[in-house]
């Protein structure tokens, strides 16, 4: 984090309690699904493995790391899922054809050290890849949410004060 303010968002890895409540969100989306399930900012995995541990088959997940060195942790720590390295500004780029629409997004991208027309940008990129009724997992360190872009309905998941910092988690549902 002090070595890339803005690019990474917390001086400690997402905890195990902050994953869990993003994972119950995105494994919501694809119950009824057989789309798949994008990560976008994994950092060091943190919620990857959660993500994992929960049954979303390797096969079945995607991450987008930004940062060449997380996204080399990534590969060599996560063999079994396709890490992408690349922007989630050009979702719609990197994202390969073959993957269809996504059933759920789970995001730890600091959308909120961002500039707000670059967050806006991030979200609605997200909104236009999911399936209808998928879903965009975000969290962030303040009570304030992410920004909404039209076809999304946004809704409060939760609050963990297991996380340094303390996180809130929100899910955006494409209609």
């Amino acid at each position: 984090m002090l070595d890339k303010p803005g690019r990474v968002g917390s001086i400690a890895p997402s905890s195990k309690r902050l994953a869990s409540l993003m994972t119950q969100e995105a494994l919501s989306a694809i119950k009824q699904s057989d789309g798949i399930v994008v990560e976008i900012g994994p950092g060091t995995g943190s919620i990857t493995r959660v993500l994992l541990e929960h049954g979303i088959a390797a096969d079945r997940l995607v991450c987008i790391e930004l940062d060449p060195a997380l996204y080399q942790y990534m590969t060599e720590h996560f063999p079994e899922v396709q890490t992408i390295w690349g922007d989630a500004a050009a979702l719609d780029i990197i994202l390969p054809k073959k993957f269809g629409k996504i059933a759920a997004i789970v995001s730890g991208v600091p959308l909120k050290n961002l500039p707000l027309g670059k967050e806006k940008e991030i979200i609605q990129l997200c909104c236009s890849a999911l399936k209808p009724s998928g879903k965009f997992v975000q969290f962030t360190y303040g009570v304030r949410p992410p920004a909404v872009t039209s076809g999304l309905q946004r809704q409060f998941v939760g609050f963990t004060l297991f996380n340094l910092p303390p996180a809130f988690v929100w899910s955006f549902t494409k209609m």
